[in-house]
């Protein structure tokens, strides 16, 4: 669970168990709506009336709604790195690896695009305790780089992430701008690993869209 460094809303491990389950009740509502709206059609009041509790009392927990929604995005991104922990890719060198874990995130948000639009939105925030949760989700990607990579990136890794993550972002806003296929995205990415490493794969169909990655569902 991330804690802010920030005043501002109670961090979780000071609310008691009321409270922390009805600020988990509050998150779950917020992570079902980000599946099934876009961020500019999701009203406040309306989460505060799906989670039950009064206006002012979602107001104790989280100063906006950027802010739980990006409480709801970062809980989605822990989920998706247990998974990605747990996954181990069947290629035997570094850049099938990277190739691997790149395509699993992919085959996420191609589940979820609403949660990459939200992202780039995250990513330009001014609210505070947005931004603070912003500022951590390259840091949580890395340690899942870093755990299939097998250990602490050296600064040529770090570079090399750096450059994958940057034409996968720059695909992935085309995609959910509908200006590129989301094949498009998986050979981009897989060609700039290629490019870098001097690595010729095997072709592989891309992550089947039915992966168990973590969707957030009714109920939940």
């Amino acid at each position: 669970m991330l804690t802010l460094q920030i005043a501002g809303p109670p961090a979780p491990e000071t609310l008691n168990e009321d409270q922390l389950a009805r600020r988990q009740r509050i998150i779950r509502v917020a992570l079902q709506s980000l599946a099934r709206s876009d961020y500019e059609d999701i009203k406040i009041n309306d989460l505060a009336r799906d989670s039950s509790v009064a206006l002012g009392t979602l107001y104790r927990y989280f100063a906006s709604k950027e802010h739980l929604l990006a409480v709801a995005f970062i809980e989605w991104q822990s989920v998706l790195k247990m998974k990605l922990d747990k996954f181990v890719p069947a290629g035997a060198t570094e850049a099938e690896r990277l190739s691997e874990i790149f395509r699993q995130v992919i085959s996420a948000f191609e589940q979820q695009p609403r949660f990459f639009r939200f992202m780039t939105i995250l990513h330009a925030t001014t609210d505070p305790y947005a931004a603070a949760i912003s500022n951590s989700t390259q840091a949580v990607f890395t340690r899942t780089v870093e755990g299939t990579l097998g250990g602490p990136l050296s600064t040529d890794q770090y570079a090399i992430v750096r450059t994958v993550s940057a034409v996968f972002d720059h695909s992935m806003r085309n995609w959910i701008m509908k200006r590129m296929a989301i094949d498009n995205v998986y050979e981009q990415v897989d060609t700039v690993i290629r490019l870098i490493y001097h690595y010729h794969p095997e072709a592989r169909p891309r992550v089947s869209s039915t992966s168990s990655l973590p969707a957030p569902t009714e109920g939940n």
